[in-house]
Order: C-alpha cells, then structure tokens, then sequence
C-alpha cells in the first residue's frame, strides 16, 4: 500500500475515492433521516385532518353540537383522532366541552 502511494495519480486516485465514498454516505444518511421526518409528519397531519373529518361528521350526522373552538381544535391537532375520541366520550358522558 505503501508502495502505492509513492506514486503521484495513485493518492490523488485514493483521495477521490475515498471522498467520494463518504458523500455518498452522508447523501445516504441525509435520505433516510428524510424519509424518517417526512413519515413521521405525514402521519401527524393525516391524523390531525382526520381528526377534524371527525368533528365535521359528529356535528353534521349525530348533532353534537361540537364547537370549532381552541378547547376542541387544538386536542384534535396535536392528538388527532384520540383527542377527538376523547372529547366525544366526555361530551357524551355530560362533561361540558
């Protein structure tokens, strides 16, 4: 190895690739911890729009009379269907919401 090194193309060969080998896996990292946040946030705004359908169908079928207020929005956003699910049970046990 030595011996190859002494050559001058063969370090700067050795060099480029050796680069080369870690962008690629810090370009590898970087996507998989992409993918990971993208997963995760996706999931957090599919369960907070659901959450929101939620409320909708709860006023408009069962008439619940479920306000679109900060007390019922902001479980239904940071919980989503469990929020929601949460304040259905208490409205329905006749804590007021």
């Amino acid at each position: 190895m030595l011996a190859l090194l002494d050559v001058p193309w063969a370090s700067s060969l050795l060099l480029e690739l050796l680069v080369f080998a870690a962008a690629v896996a810090v370009i590898f990292i970087i996507l998989k911890a992409g993918k990971f946040l993208f997963k995760a946030v996706f999931g957090i705004i599919a369960n907070s729009l659901l959450g929101i359908v939620i409320i909708f169908l709860a006023n408009s079928v069962f008439s619940m009379g479920l306000g679109y207020t900060l007390e019922t929005l902001l479980p239904t956003a940071i919980f989503g269907v469990p929020g929601i699910g949460t304040i259905l049970l208490l409205k329905v046990l006749g804590v007021p919401v």
